[in-house]
Order: C-alpha cells, then sequence, then structure tokens
C-alpha cells in the first residue's frame, strides 16, 4: 500500500486517476457488491454527463475518421432518449435521488482534462477524434431532471465538496466518474459509474 502512494506522488496529479481505474479495473471482482434499490443517492451531475456522453460516442466505433468528420458527432436525439432512461431508472427504483452540478470557480490547472474528471470542460478525445461537450448538454440535461422531478442542487464552486457534505448529512451513497470520492469520508461510500450496471443498478462499492 506504501508502495503504491509513492507512485502516485511521483506520477502527479494528471495520471493518478488513470491508475485508480486502471489499479480499480484488475480488483474490481474483489470489490464489495452494492445494489442501489430503495437507497438514497447523490449524482455528481457532471460527470455523469460525461460519462453518457462517453457511452453513446463509444457507439460510433464503426465509423471511420473520415465519416466523423463530414458528420454531426454527436447524436442528441440518442442522448436525450438514454439520459431520461438512465435517470428514470435511479427515480423509480432509489429512494431518493438528487443530482450536484459544479457552480463557478476557477479551474485547477492540475486536473486532467479529460472525459473521467468531474469538472473538466477542456476539449476531450473520444473514439480517436477531438470532440468537446456540446453546448446543449448541459441544458437538456436539467430539462430532463426537471420533467422527471428529480432535485438539482447548484453548488457556489466545485461540486465535490457539496456531494460529501450532503452524502454525510443523507446518509446517500455517491453515484460519479471521478477517482477523488475515493479520497473522502463517505458515511455509505462510493460506487463508480464505469463498474454500476445501470439497468439493475448494481455494482461495485468503494469506502
Amino acid at each position: 500500500m506504501l508502495s503504491a502512494l509513492l507512485i502516485l506522488i511521483r506520477m502527479g496529479p494528471h495520471y493518478a486517476h488513470t491508475f485508480f481505474y486502471k489499479y480499480l479495473t484488475e480488483l474490481n471482482n474483489h470489490a464489495t457488491r452494492v445494489n442501489l434499490k430503495d437507497q438514497s443517492i447523490i449524482i455528481d451531475a457532471n460527470s455523469f454527463m460525461y460519462f453518457i456522453y462517453n457511452e453513446i460516442l463509444n457507439d460510433d466505433k464503426h465509423k471511420n475518421r473520415n465519416q466523423i468528420l463530414t458528420t454531426i458527432p454527436f447524436n442528441y436525439d440518442g442522448y436525450w432518449d438514454y439520459s431520461k432512461q438512465v435517470l428514470n431508472k435511479f427515480k423509480q427504483d432509489c429512494s431518493d435521488v438528487l443530482v450536484v452540478f459544479d457552480g463557478v470557480f476557477k479551474r485547477n490547472a492540475n486536473r486532467r482534462p479529460d472525459p473521467e474528471r468531474a469538472s473538466s470542460l477542456h476539449v476531450t478525445e473520444f473514439n480517436g477524434y477531438q470532440s468537446q461537450l456540446p453546448l446543449l448538454f448541459r441544458r437538456g440535461f436539467i430539462d430532463i431532471l426537471r420533467e422527471l422531478d428529480i432535485g438539482v442542487n447548484v453548488a457556489r464552486g466545485e461540486a465535490d465538496p457539496m456531494i460529501v457534505r450532503l452524502a454525510q448529512d443523507r446518509n446517500a451513497y455517491v453515484v460519479a466518474a471521478d477517482s477523488d470520492y475515493h479520497l473522502y469520508d463517505l458515511p455509505q461510500g462510493y460506487v463508480p459509474l464505469y463498474f454500476l450496471k445501470l439497468k439493475a443498478l448494481k455494482g461495485s462499492l468503494y469506502q
């Protein structure tokens, strides 16, 4: 364990996130399993949006680069449908759902600019080409939350501290795609979207 921490320090913040998920993927079969049905959850909105975006774009892997450059690289209809399907599953099966968005704050230059970072708004690479979170993504996401009557909070700054505090107050699970949550004291724990089976709401739990 000590040697792993020393490696993380030497790697620096840009690569620590990748290390976490490569390491955890290998250990995933030995992780505690959790079923989120009838449980209270808090969703990190920014990392959730990037996760859904990535899932949809991965469906376009069959396209070659020329096709991508000459067509719209993002299917908004697919986004609306898939996002609503996933969020409605949480709404129907969980006892309480709250979604928390980042507010306004100065970006940390040391944060790795990729879709797996909860707060990254930089250009990111998916499927071998450059892309960026569509401008309508956040607006459409909020509209879906309102339609489904799912609670929304907006932090004054970065969402992580508010999410942790709310998780402690509500005794709720944190659902996100941000390795920072491995470092916080969460009463119920952190459920990474990467290891969560969305149709069953069953996945790996880290505390």
